[in-house]
């Protein structure tokens, strides 16, 4: 999905707790003209998240989108309107 919004012309940052996993998916995107930063990110530490937001925010100015793909059922990683990612 990342690859893809890059090469549509999305910058994108890739939040992972494996570091290198994200590095790895972003020198794939980089390296085919498309822009990207790595993140290591625990989406379940309000803390690291608005660490990250902060990082992106310096990088691209702002975010437009998110997409969750961690947590699988896990409620401390669902968003809703009482249960907010960024907040």
């Amino acid at each position: 999905m990342a690859v893809s919004l890059a090469k549509a012309g999305a910058k994108v940052c890739i939040l992972d707790f494996n570091l290198k996993a994200a590095e790895s998916l972003c020198e794939q995107i980089n390296t085919t003209g498309g822009t990207a930063i790595a993140k290591k990110t625990d989406v379940l530490k309000k803390e690291e998240l608005q660490d990250t937001l902060k990082t992106i925010i310096k990088e691209f100015g702002t975010l437009d989108i998110l997409i969750n793909g961690a947590g699988g059922n896990k409620k401390e990683a669902t968003a809703s309107p009482n249960l907010s990612f960024l907040t």
